[in-house]
């Protein structure tokens, strides 16, 4: 039976690993604030385990902690083999002794993950899977809270349990340098105009607001105000891309980048403004001082909008309908939450999030 959670003191925790080996890069980065808030108060030894992908992320972050990369784990690695794997590794590192594992995935690989260390305490998350009742200890969030608020929920297990501060990431030096050559290569030495961010990509096509109304809104916008357009995203996303500069009549201000995670840090860091779907990149630069406007579909807004409270805007056509199935829409018209945003609406908000008060955009330049 599982028992209410207790103080990592009273545990006689001195050895923790923490683990977020959520595959969604959004996800990992709304835990980031609670992971740093262990690092920093945290007096014992403590591991943090994420993707690989992601960790060189977490490793900017504030505090005393030592970031595990774990095996990237996409949708389509199922099985045992793919399973176990993981939790081999983390079995080989039985010499690190750890006193308690803590879970903010929740999934089933990260229960088989806190199993594999061999720690005398496993605490995550109650009914996230039938397998948590293998956790000795279970937090329980209160309901219909922000995703952020869910991780907040760990916190409990420190002394004083009191919010994070939210962190404002700086990409390293090598990024910073990387960018200012890629910039100065792309758009020229003296060229210093405004820089607007356009991601068009999602994890879910029903979160895609049409590219080509993308592709006209940031034409009006570079006319009006003298912007360059960087638009960012994965392979898979270049078609996807492509077809916001097909809408474009004049794209010779445009460039399309796929960027590692800290170059694409390094752009926020310059850019004046990052127009979005809900994604991964809205995430990350919620934890910069990048002013956003993302566009919000079927998805819970109370549940996923960027967590910063300072200049981002988010908006979105309709109300989804009840009974709103995500991928497949429960309106007559198919995602009328995405196909009735207009243009004009998303124009307002961009022209809102360009006018923001931002910092001066750091590099070289």
């Amino acid at each position: 039976m599982q028992r209410p959670v207790p103080k990592l003191v009273e545990l006689g925790t001195r050895r923790l690993l923490l683990a977020n080996i959520d595959h969604h890069l959004g996800n990992l980065l709304i835990s980031m604030p609670v992971i740093q808030a262990f690092a920093e108060r945290f007096e014992g030894s403590l591991d943090v385990m994420v993707d690989e992908r992601y960790a060189c992320l977490v490793r900017l972050l504030a505090g005393r902690m030592r970031v595990l990369a774990y095996p990237a784990q996409g949708r389509r690695r199922r099985g045992i083999r793919q399973n176990l794997v993981p939790a081999v590794i983390v079995a080989g590192m039985w010499r690190r002794h750890y006193d308690t594992v803590l879970d903010l995935y929740g999934g089933t690989r990260s229960v088989v993950l806190a199993m594999s260390a061999l720690a005398r305490a496993r605490i995550g998350y109650a009914a996230q899977t039938k397998m948590s009742r293998l956790y000795t200890h279970t937090i329980a969030p209160p309901p219909g809270l922000h995703a952020f608020d869910r991780y907040c929920a760990a916190l409990q297990l420190l002394e004083d349990g009191r919010p994070p501060a939210w962190p404002l990431l700086r990409p390293p030096a090598e990024a910073d340098q990387a960018m200012d050559a890629r910039l100065k290569a792309e758009f020229g030495v003296e060229d210093d105009r405004p820089i607007l961010v356009l991601h068009p990509g999602a994890g879910h096509v029903y979160r895609l607001w049409p590219a080509e109304r993308f592709g006209r809104v940031c034409e009006r916008l570079m006319h009006e105000l003298g912007l360059r357009l960087i638009i960012i995203g994965t392979p898979p996303e270049r078609p996807l891309m492509e077809q916001v500069v097909s809408a474009m009549g004049d794209s010779r201000d445009v460039r399309l980048w796929h960027l590692p995670l800290l170059e694409l840090l390094a752009l926020f860091t310059r850019a004046r403004m990052i127009l979005s779907n809900e994604s991964g990149p809205t995430h990350l630069a919620s934890l910069t001082e990048l002013p956003i406007v993302t566009i919000f579909g079927p998805t819970r807004e109370e549940l996923w909008r960027p967590k910063r409270t300072s200049n981002v805007w988010t908006v979105r056509g309709a109300p989804c309908d009840p009974g709103c199935g995500h991928a497949r829409c429960a309106a007559s018209s198919q995602w009328k939450c995405l196909t009735q945003l207009t243009e004009q609406q998303v124009y307002e908000a961009a022209r809102s999030g360009l006018a923001a008060e931002s910092p001066r955009p750091t590099g070289s330049r």
